[in-house]
């Protein structure tokens, strides 16, 4: 008996060919087999789904106003350093930036009050404002008086 070697290849050749093929088919249609039993959603148990349970979006705390910033950033400013300031501040709430360029404090007997120049660059456009926080002597919270808009 003679053993053609030309003919053993070329039928693994074909044989091989074959097993791709259908591996490949089968690899890409394996996939859809969950699609098709579950009806592509259509026709199926279209009753709501109370298993699933969330838990409610927690409040945001308040945002504060670029005014309480502002008050905040003029009551921790050095006054020892002398008046003239470079303090920026920013509000991530509304996205308003400025720099303090200006605190000057004065005292009284009952209480102590800080006046104050700052920048203000919103969505409006760039602003320059004049402004004045108080405390008692005895309080330890700053208090805006008043804020304006300078010309």
């Amino acid at each position: 008996m003679q053993f053609d070697v030309a003919k053993n290849a070329s039928g693994r050749k074909q044989f091989f060919r074959h097993g791709l093929v259908m591996l490949m088919l089968g690899s890409a249609t394996l996939p859809l087999s969950g699609c098709l039993s579950s009806g592509f959603g259509l026709g199926g148990n279209s009753e709501v789904d109370q298993q699933l349970v969330t838990g409610s979006i927690p409040d945001y705390p308040m945002l504060k106003s670029d005014d309480e910033i502002i008050t905040s950033a003029v009551s921790e400013a050095n006054t020892k350093r002398g008046s003239l300031q470079n303090i920026p501040w920013t509000n991530i709430g509304t996205g308003t930036t400025g720099t303090i360029v200006y605190v000057g404090e004065r005292r009284s007997v009952t209480e102590i009050c800080r006046e104050f120049i700052t920048s203000k660059h919103s969505y409006d456009g760039i602003a320059q404002f004049h402004g004045k926080i108080c405390r008692t002597r005895m309080g330890k919270t700053w208090e805006l008086e008043s804020i304006e808009e300078q010309g």
